[in-house]
């Protein structure tokens, strides 16, 4: 049984070591690396994104933003982890930066003044506070 498994080992240590190189490559501003990554990650990417995100067309924008990040970023990849555990990562922050968004839209929808809430319009947060009868405003009109 052992002897089954190194193979497989030395294949993840070479898929491993061949995705730095491509990832080098990405950073030093190569487009046909690029090409080779997003073609090598979009369809496990996707998947993994899908399980997270009901909707396909979220899905393919999640995935296109992840890989953009990968342009943007790779020579910031500091090479404490697999290239695909980098990848994995960005793309489930989008994910769920994706349903807080959708969650934050629902709410809106549901009661428009969480919107003025969060986005600290203070004239209309105070249009939900009631005043208390008694304060300064009742002593003037006395």
């Amino acid at each position: 049984m052992l002897g089954e498994m190194e193979p497989r080992d030395r294949r993840d240590r070479d898929e491993a070591t061949r995705d730095a190189a491509l990832l080098s490559r990405v950073a030093a501003g190569d487009r046909a690396a690029f090409r080779s990554m997003y073609e090598r990650y979009f369809d496990r990417l996707f998947r993994f994104v899908h399980r997270i995100v009901d909707h396909f067309d979220q899905v393919e924008e999640i995935v296109n933003d992840t890989m953009y990040v990968v342009w943007s970023k790779a020579d910031t990849f500091a090479g404490r982890s697999r290239v695909s555990t980098w990848l994995f990562g960005i793309a489930y922050r989008k994910s769920l930066k994706a349903l807080e968004k959708q969650r934050r839209i629902k709410e809106d929808l549901i009661n428009p003044s969480f919107r003025a809430e969060r986005n600290g319009d203070p004239y209309k947060s105070a249009q939900r506070v009631e005043r208390p009868k008694g304060g300064p405003q009742d002593e003037r009109s006395a």
